[in-house]
């Protein structure tokens, strides 16, 4: 079965996804290396994200399916 997936610049909407996702990736490689590389705070986060296009220094994105799902990568453990 084959999906079509679409990728677009982020909206507000999508901060919370995102702001989540980078927590999961940045507590992976933390996990990996076996130590505490980051200080991840949710809330400064989400606010950054909120504030990049403004800036027009960043930009994000996120794919999708069709259906509107957020693409996600899992990998076997």
């Amino acid at each position: 079965m084959s999906t079509t997936f679409t990728i677009r610049k982020a909206a507000a909407e999508d901060v919370p996804g995102v702001t989540a996702w980078v927590g999961e990736l940045l507590e992976e490689i933390m996990s990996n290396i076996g130590e505490q590389a980051f200080n991840f705070d949710v809330v400064g986060m989400a606010s950054r994200l909120v504030d990049f296009p403004d800036r027009g220094m960043y930009y994000v994105f996120v794919a999708g399916s069709s259906e509107g799902k957020p693409a996600r990568i899992h990998r076997p453990v």
